[in-house]
């Protein structure tokens, strides 16, 4: 068809409906998609119009949040070779984290090495049965080294979901920044940590959409959910009106970036003209204030 070509070179994509060459298609894909969790269209317009925005993209995905109040930070503060040598707890599809150290990142594929630590045993004193003991576990063979894409993980084994493990060793100093922070206002109101919970979320989907497998889809059901505090006129999973959605969205992310990320938050006032007034009307009157 006229279409194909004009497809193929702006998307890399094909019109054909072969199933070899579809397949073809997607492997040379140039972006990634946004699954529809049935009637969420409104809320992947969107993104993905954010998402094409480079600057805009990169300037929301460094935007820093404090590591003590982010309900998962690996993916979106720390990628690629930052993550080599750190210890992340993979969260898996059976709902248990497990503990890996990340040996390497391979550029051209964008896939980390890791290899599982060896899970802790816990041994019940007095107990008469016979016990698995730590040193029997340190004499097993190491765990063979893995290699994937941490952002995806694998089907029926990793979500893609992780957290980078602070060192053990640091505990104490970690504590001390802990109570710092907090001595120094690292609080929120409720209303805040939803802001922020969704700033997350949008960090964590272009993160995804960026580094993931080209022509995959990436399922953004955690940013939707977390889209419920943006109290749209309708359930956020029905269909929603993508003007009031985008608006209430850039809302929200203006007070999480205004909170923590002043330089973001002025970029994208910048950007966008994002300007909040007040204006009080006298109904018999009229007059203006």
């Amino acid at each position: 068809s006229s279409a194909a070509p004009y497809l193929k070179h702006r998307w890399g994509q094909s019109a054909s409906t072969n199933e070899n060459q579809a397949r073809h298609a997607r492997n040379h894909a140039k972006y990634s998609g946004l699954r529809n969790q049935g009637c969420t269209c409104y809320m992947n317009s969107f993104l993905q119009q954010m998402f094409m925005m480079p600057e805009l993209r990169n300037t929301m995905c460094s935007a820093p949040l404090p590591a003590s109040l982010r309900s998962s930070g690996g993916v979106i503060s720390t990628k690629g070779t930052e993550l080599v040598g750190k210890k992340v707890a993979m969260q898996w599809e059976n709902g248990v984290s497990y503990d890996a150290m990340v040996e390497s990142f391979d550029k051209a594929t964008g896939m980390h090495t890791i290899r599982y630590c060896p899970m802790p045993v816990a041994t019940v004193s007095g107990a008469t049965h016979q016990q698995v003991q730590p040193e029997d576990i340190a004499r097993l063979p190491d765990a063979l080294p893995d290699e994937f894409l941490l952002s995806e993980g694998r089907p029926g084994k990793e979500t893609g979901v992780f957290e980078v493990v602070e060192d053990a060793s640091s505990g104490s100093g970690a504590g001390m920044k802990d109570s710092s922070e907090d001595a120094h206002g690292v609080k929120e109101s409720e209303d805040e940590a939803a802001s922020r919970h969704l700033m997350e979320e949008v960090q964590r989907t272009f993160i995804h959409l960026d580094e993931g497998s080209r022509g995959r889809c990436f399922d953004p059901r955690a940013l939707v959910e977390a889209s419920a505090c943006l109290k749209l006129e309708f359930d956020v999973w029905q269909q929603n009106d993508a003007s009031e959605f985008a608006t209430k969205l850039l809302d929200r992310l203006e007070i999480t970036l205004k909170k923590w990320a002043p330089d973001q938050f002025r970029y994208l006032d910048h950007t966008f003209g994002l300007k909040q007034t007040k204006q009080k009307i006298c109904k018999e009157c009229g007059l203006k204030t």
